[in-house]
């Protein structure tokens, strides 16, 4: 079976699982870094948002063995934990005293998104781009929380300007995502479990110091390098500049970098490119770049 042979059976078979006023359709959602992915959605009456389901993953599971109607069953099964369990009275979204509160911030590359920035209000930060959002906690949709990216059409209907949503942002991001800011050993021991940490990270005083930074969600969480004092802190606390190694969209991993030799931070920026080729979804890629905190200057910049 056909990709397009796949989607349209899929149709066909969910639409045949809900009455005749759910409405089910595929559309294509353009994501980061101008990836355009299937997404599938199934509307039932009287419920005015619906989650979306994106497809691809499902299809490669078809072609690795799995069964169509396990395929079903697990689609089924996704809409079921996320769907809305009531109607959205989403008039508010009108008002920007309304939503100010819950704008957050989050980055992204700039030039793999040039298009996308054509339509969303942005601020430019070194080779990134940092774009805003609604951010929506929703006892109502279990998962508990969604957001809702910021065009210029909103930014227009407010009457609101970039400075307006990262003033806003730059405060709200931290109070409502949080930091989640942790040792690399400390990191790799919570993914591991302490009785399966390798015997040569038990003095983990013996090796460079490395944290790995993100939000107390893990998604989108990259932006902490924007958080106010966090990179200074972090600097002062180490006695030491810091490279700061983009790791997707989702997290950074931050080095004290001094006493470290130019071909120490080639060999970082070397195998950024290297991992984001080979490691990293193509929709998470954040920068090939590598980034370096002046502790004397107080500043990040790209490592050159």
């Amino acid at each position: 079976m056909t990709y397009e042979q796949f989607k349209d059976r899929i149709v066909t078979s969910i639409s045949e699982r809900f009455n005749e006023d759910t409405l089910v359709s595929i559309n294509q959602v353009k994501k980061n870094n101008g990836i355009a992915l299937d997404g599938l959605t199934i509307r039932e009456k009287d419920i005015n948002i619906a989650p979306t389901i994106y497809l691809e993953n499902f299809y490669q599971d078809y072609k690795s063995g799995s069964t169509f109607d396990e395929v079903m069953r697990e689609i089924c099964q996704v809409y079921e934990r996320n769907k809305l369990a009531e109607d959205i009275d989403i008039s508010f979204f009108k008002d920007f005293e309304k939503v100010k509160e819950n704008i957050t911030f989050k980055l992204i590359n700039k030039e793999m998104n040039e298009e996308l920035l054509k339509e969303v209000p942005h601020i430019i930060y070194l080779d990134l781009a940092i774009v805003f959002s609604y951010y929506m906690p929703m006892e109502f949709v279990t998962g508990g929380e969604s957001s809702i990216l910021i065009r210029n059409s909103h930014m227009e209907l407010w009457d609101a300007t970039v400075d307006d949503l990262y003033n806003y942002a730059k405060e709200n991001t931290p109070r409502l995502l949080g930091l989640h800011l942790r040792g690399m050993f400390e990191t790799l021991e919570e993914l591991m479990g302490k009785e399966n940490m390798p015997q040569e990270f038990a003095n983990p005083e013996m090796y460079t110091p490395i944290y790995v930074a993100t939000n107390e969600r893990k998604t989108n969480g990259a932006g902490v390098i924007l958080y106010k004092d966090m990179l200074k802190a972090l600097a002062a606390k180490t006695k030491s500049d810091l490279a700061v190694i983009p790791c997707s969209v989702h997290e950074v991993i931050i080095i004290t970098a001094d006493g470290k030799s130019e071909d120490w931070l080639d060999g970082i920026r070397s195998s950024i490119s290297y991992v984001n080729e080979t490691e990293v979804d193509a929709r998470d890629v954040l920068s090939n770049n590598l980034y370096y905190y002046y502790r004397d200057r107080e500043v990040l910049g790209i490592c050159s």
